[in-house]
């Protein structure tokens, strides 16, 4: 039983996973951007890794409200 928990919980935070990700990945473009060199991964990545993280937290808050 308690497995069970723990991977539910750790399934809880995928979302914050992604986002911080993504926000790092954001700083490393931002960086590169300020020094004069564009990251094309960090330009498409980071705005996906937040969007996907948002959309977990969104998805396991409907799961918790049912």
């Amino acid at each position: 039983m308690e497995q069970n928990e723990q991977v539910k919980k750790d399934e809880d935070h995928d979302g914050l996973v992604y986002i911080a990700a993504g926000s790092g990945l954001s700083a490393v473009a931002v960086a590169g951007f300020v020094v004069g060199s564009i990251c094309p991964v960090c330009v498409v990545g980071a705005p996906l890794l937040v969007g996907y993280g948002i959309y977990k937290k969104m998805k396991d808050n409907k799961k918790e409200m049912k």
